[in-house]
Parts: structure tokens; C-alpha cells; sequence
């Protein structure tokens, strides 16, 4: 990679290793591993250690736990990025990781604001790799931590970027899951009932639910030390019992304790690129997250009940409050009402129905009524007009 001259100012190249191919099912016996020891993880963990202990970085980090109801909690998966990212940038200009090496920038720019090196030095590194976007995330990250520091750098760098692809249809994800091998089929059905984010959806453990009637129910946590979860409200998932039975017993058979830990490989490996190549659309994880919310919204359920399903906060807001469910201790009549709400969109959350679920005698029933009672009101309203006339 191409040094800047920024090294100048003060005084590692970037370890590119193989990404794994996890095989597409099983117990992962042909999973081509990373290697293991201190010339990987270990030292990952000394970098980070040593980034951690420099003021400047520990400024950055409080930050991010101070923001959007973080509770001083930073999520793993944002912490490896911005570590990441701040070794990624020291070694572009070939400067050395130590414990002070971002409080001596800062210092810096602090006491030279006229000076633009460090922002070219910036400019240059957001240019500088073989994806552009990955490239501009970390350059972000950058100057979030200068920001912390009260040291905000005269430049930007763009992360919103016009996408290539056309989001995926719901015709689009239907064609997909028609074609696409029993596993994804579960992985897929199985993000639609549990619409959380891709990591905690799939790497929830299958022991922490329970059956309650014919649904297991499990409560998801906001930091779980199990899997990295963005959600801000501890609530309840829900799957047809029927179903997780087959889950379960089908990630038993390959040693598994979570569903789909393989569902990376799935979706980089086949639905992704499915989706590209068939229809020039874009088929990521939280397409089934989408669909949930869409289908709930088409089955006519309670729109609270459904963002609850979701952990989002933002549309619990918008849809009213639920008291008694916030408090992780539900009764049977609460969790009773919950189910009742689930199994009216049941039927269409199940992908094999295609959004469109038959309508069962009792639907049937109450749409004849329902026509009979309009053509009384329209008899009713005819004879007031002809009375008037």
C-alpha cells in the first residue's frame, strides 16, 4: 500500500489474511480456518489493548457508549471496527502503534489547526483501498475520533453511496426461497419469524427457549454476551413450535447450538449472488427483517405488538407503549395476548403461503357478514335518497 508523508510528523503494514469459506451445511468439516496463535488473534488483542490505553482512543470510546442510549456500553462488533480502523490508518503512513500515537496527533492539530496534513494524509487513506466504501467507513471512523477529541479535521469523506442494485422485490425473495436448498429455506423462514439483526438472529441459542402452547419463546437481550445485538429493548421472540422442533433437532444432527452459524457463507456464497445474477437485485440479511415487518402490516395485526417483535424503539414510538411487557416478567394472560397477536399474522409469516395465506371458514365467515351488513347499509341510505327525492 502506497505511504503518505504524514510519517514525517511523527514516527507496521496492514495483515491482509484469507476470508474462511464456510461449506454450504453439515458440521463444517471441509471450513477452511484462520490461523490461530500470536501471530493473529493474540496480537489483534495486544494492538487493541495498547490503542486502548492511549487517552485519545479512550476518549473515542467513551463517546460511543455515551451515544444513542448505549449505556456506556460500545457494541462488540463497532468496537473492532474503529480499532480496526485507527491500526488501518497508522500504518498507511507507516507510523508506529504505540499508546500515545493518536494523542500525538491530536496534539497536533490542536496546537497547528492551519496545518492540512493530517486532512490529506485522510484524504489520501479513504482513496487508497481496493473497496472504496470499506475504505471511506474506516477514513470515517478516523475522524470521528479526532472529533472526540476536540480536534475536528477540515475535511469529509462520503459513506452514503448510491447502491449498484436495485433492493430485492418480495416476488424477487419469493423466486429466491422457491429455488434455494432446505437449509435456506429454514434460515430464511426462520428470519421472518425472528426478525432481529442478522447476527443475533442467527446465533441466538436454541436452549433459551421455551415452549409456551404451540410457539417456543425466548427473551432477547440488548447486550448478550452470545451474540452482537443492536436493539435497545429486551423482548420476546416467538417461532411455531412445529418449526423450531425442526430446527432444533437439524442443528443437533451438526453438532450446532445456535440455528444457522453458517448464515454468512449463505447468503455471500448463494442468495446474494442469486439475486444479482437472476433478477440484478440486492437480497442481504435484513431483507427477511423487511419482510416480516410488511407482512405483520398485511395481516391487519397490532402494529405495537409487531415492533415489540422487532426491538425497534424508534416504532414502538410511533405505535404506542407497552407497558407491561417491557418488564422481562410477563404473565400468562400478557404472553397470552402476544401469541393471539402472532398467530392472526402466522399465516402469512410463512413463506410457503408467498404473503398470501388461504383464507381459513372462519375469515370467510366474517367477510360474508361483514358484505351483508354494507348491502343493509346501502339498501338503508338508497331508500333516505328516494324519500328525499
Amino acid at each position: 500500500m502506497k505511504k503518505h508523508s504524514l510519517a514525517q510528523l511523527l514516527t507496521t503494514e496492514p495483515n491482509h489474511e484469507a476470508k474462511p469459506s464456510i461449506s454450504a451445511y453439515g458440521r463444517f468439516s471441509k471450513r477452511i480456518r484462520l490461523p490461530r496463535g500470536p501471530a493473529t488473534i493474540e496480537k489483534a488483542q495486544a494492538d487493541n489493548a495498547t490503542l486502548d490505553s492511549d487517552p485519545a482512543m479512550a476518549a473515542y470510546l467513551r463517546r460511543i457508549g455515551n451515544r444513542r442510549d448505549n449505556e456506556g456500553h460500545v457494541p462488540r462488533g463497532t468496537y473492532w471496527k474503529v480499532h480496526a480502523a485507527a491500526k488501518a490508518f497508522l500504518a498507511f503512513p507507516d507510523i508506529q502503534l504505540t499508546n500515545h500515537a493518536y494523542s500525538d496527533l491530536v496534539a497536533f492539530k490542536t496546537h497547528n489547526p492551519s496545518n492540512r496534513d493530517v486532512e490529506r494524509a485522510v484524504d489520501a487513506f479513504a482513496e487508497a483501498g481496493t473497496s472504496i466504501i470499506a475504505q471511506h467507513n474506516q477514513a470515517s471512523s478516523v475522524l470521528g475520533l479526532f472529533d472526540a477529541n476536540h480536534a475536528t479535521l477540515a475535511t469529509s469523506v462520503n459513506t452514503h453511496f448510491k447502491p449498484k442494485e436495485k433492493a430485492c422485490s418480495r416476488d424477487t425473495f419469493f423466486a429466491i426461497y422457491e429455488q434455494s436448498s432446505e437449509e435456506i429455506k429454514d434460515m430464511l423462514q426462520w428470519g421472518v419469524y425472528y426478525p432481529q439483526r442478522a447476527t443475533a438472529q442467527n446465533k441466538i441459542l436454541l436452549a433459551d427457549f421455551k415452549r409456551f402452547g404451540n410457539y417456543g419463546v425466548a427473551w432477547v437481550k440488548p447486550h448478550s454476551e452470545d451474540y452482537e445485538n443492536k436493539t435497545k429493548t429486551e423482548h420476546l421472540a416467538v417461532i411455531p413450535w412445529d418449526f423450531f422442533a425442526k430446527v432444533k433437532a437439524r442443528a443437533a444432527e451438526a453438532g450446532r447450538t445456535v440455528p444457522f452459524p453458517n448464515y454468512r457463507s449463505l447468503y455471500k456464497y448463494h442468495l446474494t449472488p442469486s439475486a444479482r445474477q437472476q433478477f440484478g437485485e440486492k437480497l442481504v440479511s435484513n431483507r427477511t427483517r423487511k419482510l416480516f415487518e410488511s407482512l405483520w402490516n398485511q395481516a391487519h395485526a397490532r402494529p405495537d405488538i409487531g415492533a415489540f417483535l422487532m426491538g425497534d424503539n424508534t416504532k414502538l414510538a410511533q405505535t404506542g407503549h407497552l407497558p407491561n411487557i417491557y418488564n422481562g416478567d410477563l404473565d400468562e394472560r400478557e404472553l397470552t395476548l402476544l401469541i393471539e397477536e402472532f398467530q392472526k399474522a402466522d399465516p402469512y409469516l410463512n413463506l410457503e403461503n408467498k404473503g398470501s395465506p388461504a383464507l381459513s371458514q372462519l375469515q370467510i365467515n366474517e367477510y360474508e357478514k361483514r358484505i351483508r351488513e354494507l348491502e343493509d347499509r346501502i339498501v338503508k341510505l338508497t331508500d333516505r335518497l328516494a324519500e328525499r327525492a
